[in-house]
């Protein structure tokens, strides 16, 4: 971005300050857009009742009950994070390839166990700064695995803090926080963990199950297991293994060979590549492919460890579905070739992020904070920064446009309180009319 700021004088009528900060935001999000982003998925249908389902799956069940009610709306990645998404965060985060924070695990690029145990990256020791990590030929849209939870939560944190430069140890989670059970979520994070009842809800929850409302067992839509086959498959298939013998992988067939498990067998599947089997928020992969990361615990020998929900490839249904409620060990532990990670975000706070004067409005008086913070590099959301990346710039006009035209109660306040923004409002949206530009966060 140039160095030099443009100043839009504030007696220049508004629509026309309007039109002519839309350029500004042009030229911004051309040279600061997002580099991963996401399909999401809004779960709407606030206040829907918990379940029922006693969870009594797996080695050591815990008989709890009670998920998936969520009293607000938000939204889901509806397919895992995959290997282009994260060599993005690798290569941007730690462009010399000195891995200090752990966020790669050389198993992704190879396992002397086979390749059924490796990932789908690769560490190029030679190449150039911001260019050490690549993912594998044929392997950028499978998921991301060999992911912990901390290396999950850096990456939110990164995704919450703008991409590109941001930081890795606050803004959803603060990393400082020197205990073994996951930090909290933070206020106002704008992108994260799913919550157990949040995974729950958007994984299992229809509000038109059976006329009234309910959960199913698997997040295909049934009662019944997924079916074990190849992509596309049908609307109950998945990428996981069949029950066919003693309990675990060493008894399970997989659809790839017919067979029992094959170390040098990658059983990896794109992410979404079952296009019909989805849950009713459209998620896809729910209980096959990798179990996805939340923000859970569960208390084991006097620690509190991160809770994992879904399926994944290298087991049957008997460990996984909306039954199945697994623990794993310390957050920073090593991972497996069957963890990855599906990303989740805020709906609401998109509005109350450019509400920069705090007075519960987003509206013209807003607007003039950020005009007067325009290219102020150590900013806070006072200032005119909705995003958190510490910038002031045109991704936070973009998300003081999108607070403006949000569908809720702040935005007909607002709408009231913001002097003729017609004219300028359209030609703002004309201008910002980027792929899906949602605060281009994530």
């Amino acid at each position: 971005m140039s160095s030099v700021v443009p100043v839009v004088p504030l007696r220049t009528p508004f629509p026309a300050r309007i039109a002519i900060l839309a350029m500004l935001v042009l030229h911004d999000a051309a040279t600061a857009s997002a580099a991963v982003t996401f399909d999401w998925a809004t779960v709407g249908n606030p206040g829907n009742a918990a379940d029922t389902l006693t969870m009594s799956k797996g080695p050591n069940p815990d008989g709890t009950a009670g998920y998936g009610t969520v009293g607000y709306a938000f939204k889901i990645a509806t397919t895992h994070v995959t290997n282009a998404q994260y060599v993005e965060f690798l290569n941007a985060v730690d462009p010399g390839g000195s891995n200090a924070l752990g966020l790669y695990d050389g198993r992704m690029t190879a396992n002397p166990l086979g390749p059924a145990y490796a990932g789908g990256i690769d560490f190029l020791a030679n190449s150039a700064a911001g260019a050490k990590y690549a993912a594998k030929p044929g392997k950028a849209q499978h998921p991301a695995v060999w992911l912990n939870w901390n290396m999950s939560a850096r990456f939110v944190n990164w995704l919450h803090n703008g991409q590109g430069s941001g930081g890795t140890e606050n803004g959803a989670y603060d990393m400082s926080i020197a205990t073994t059970a996951p930090p909290p979520r933070q206020p106002g994070a704008a992108v994260f963990l799913p919550s157990e009842d949040e995974f729950y809800k958007a994984a299992y929850y229809d509000p038109g199950k059976n006329g009234v409302g309910g959960y199913w067992q698997y997040g295909v839509r049934s009662d019944s297991p997924p079916t074990s086959q190849a992509p596309p498959g049908g609307s109950t298939a998945a990428n996981m293994a069949t029950a066919a013998g003693s309990p675990g992988s060493s008894g399970d067939v997989y659809w790839q060979t017919g067979a029992t498990f094959n170390a040098n067998v990658d059983y990896l599947t794109g992410a979404g590549a079952y296009g019909s089997a989805a849950s009713y928020y459209g998620l896809k992969d729910v209980d096959g492919n990798a179990y996805q990361w939340t923000e859970g615990t569960r208390l084991s020998f006097g620690n509190l460890h991160p809770v994992y929900r879904g399926g994944a490839w290298y087991y049957s249904e008997e460990f996984g579905g909306a039954a199945y409620r697994n623990l794993y060990s310390f957050r920073s532990a090593a991972s497996y070739a069957w963890f990855g990670l599906r990303v989740a975000g805020a709906v609401g706070d998109d509005a109350s992020a450019a509400d920069f004067n705090g007075d519960g409005l987003v509206n013209g008086a807003d607007l003039r904070i950020w005009e007067t913070g325009f290219g102020d590099r150590t900013a806070t959301r006072a200032e005119g920064d909705a995003n958190a990346d510490g910038r002031v710039d045109g991704l936070d006009l973009i998300a003081w446009q999108s607070a403006l035209l949000w569908a809720g109660p702040n935005a007909a306040a607002a709408s009231a309180a913001t002097p003729e923004p017609t004219t300028g409002l359209l030609l703002l949206a004309a201008a910002t009319r980027l792929p899906r530009a949602r605060r281009r966060l994530s």
